[in-house]
């Protein structure tokens, strides 16, 4: 079985898995990310104002904005079985003078705009396999796929 050893292996190629690697390889560490391709999502992601101002410095956010559906009111609903429920809550961004809370993202173009910047990032290697097994170790993680481990 081939090893590698880089300086940080993600696991997992979904939104975070996918800009987790992408920005660690921007910084400068050797990355390898190991994760099969996704598969068609067709759920959205609700991304708050921090999480859009990663992906607008990782030069993504451009990509799906124009997807993006704005998340002005927020609602909170006791959803449990109890006799008395806490009243349901609403608050809307504009009280606060914000456009939005957040953004509503479909996963699909997020997902194919942050494959895109990883394929074209020199520091990122990436390993289309599942990850079989997590071996925690003294000074390394293993991670052990189809091909061989990463370490």
């Amino acid at each position: 079985m081939a090893e590698t050893t880089n300086d940080v292996a993600v696991a997992g190629a979904g939104p975070a898995g996918l800009l987790a690697a992408l920005l660690v390889a921007r910084a400068g560490a050797r990355v390898t990310l190991v994760a099969p391709k996704a598969r068609a999502d067709s759920r959205t992601t609700a991304l708050l104002d921090r999480s859009v101002a990663i992906l607008r410095e990782a030069g993504i956010w451009d990509e799906v904005a124009t997807l993006a559906a704005p998340l002005r009111k927020l609602r909170i609903v006791d959803g449990g079985r109890r006799l008395i429920r806490t009243p349901e809550v609403t608050f809307d961004a504009a009280e606060l003078g914000l456009e939005a809370f957040g953004w509503n993202v479909p996963n699909a173009p997020l997902v194919e705009a942050l494959e895109r910047a990883a394929a074209r990032e020199p520091g990122l290697v990436r390993v289309e396999a599942p990850v079989l097994e997590s071996r925690p170790g003294p000074d390394a993680v293993v991670l052990r796929h189809e091909g061989g481990a990463v370490a």
